[in-house]
């Protein structure tokens, strides 16, 4: 949803959570659309986790929670998202070159919308548009909260600080929850599949190249 996804690590796959050189993160994103028009389009976003603990083989553990809020439209179509993240991560050899995290997100959602200033269809009364006419539509709510499990695994070489590649895929949804605002169980929504790289390469001594790619 950002455009720089890479600055926004547990949005893009929960094994992200705490895979960095450090004992804490935090992270903050803000995306403004289209401002001239009545009600803006807003995005934000923040993120903050930690490293709980580091065992004697070098595997840590770590644990994190990310906030997504989304307002669009005279509709004021609103998505709130709450979520807390654990991952595991593994070195796979003594040197710690290579490390495989795995992670797991829990999360609430909340989505709603108002219609007081939207324009219906019955409305018009063949002249002109009359706002005391009652709406045709029979919405039974405009609210509704739901579960979400994401899951994600990544994986990493690493040669130096400034010489490594990730790579990473995640599942988001599994869950699959209902999402309507009618009567209607059968709209679910889908699963989310994403896969993504990081590479960083020295180039000189005070320049790195880091191309990243990810496809959802």
């Amino acid at each position: 949803h950002f455009s720089q996804f890479n600055f926004s690590p547990l949005n893009q796959n929960p094994a992200n959570t705490n895979f960095f050189d450090g004992d804490f993160r935090f992270v903050g994103n803000y995306k403004n659309q289209w401002p001239t028009v009545p009600v803006r389009f807003n995005t934000f976003s923040t993120s903050a986790e930690m490293n709980f603990v580091t065992l004697n083989n070098g595997d840590r553990v770590g644990g994190g929670f990310v906030f997504f809020f989304d307002r669009a439209g005279d509709s004021r179509f609103t998505a709130l998202n709450t979520a807390l993240s654990v991952a595991y991560m593994k070195t796979l050899d003594k040197q710690q070159h290579h490390a495989l995290s795995l992670g797991v997100q829990f999360g609430i959602v909340n989505r709603s919308f108002s219609y007081n200033k939207l324009y219906f269809d019955n409305q018009w009364n063949g002249d002109t548009y009359d706002p005391t006419i009652a709406i045709d539509e029979n919405f039974a709510r405009t609210k509704f909260n739901f579960f979400d499990l994401n899951l994600g695994l990544a994986y990493r070489w690493k040669k130096n600080d400034r010489t490594n590649v990730t790579v990473g895929f995640s599942l988001a949804h599994l869950s699959q929850p209902s999402q309507t605002y009618f009567n209607d169980q059968s709209v679910k929504l889908n699963l989310r599949y994403t896969a993504h790289v990081r590479a960083q390469v020295k180039v000189s001594k005070r320049v790195d190249l880091v191309p990243e790619l990810m496809f959802q």
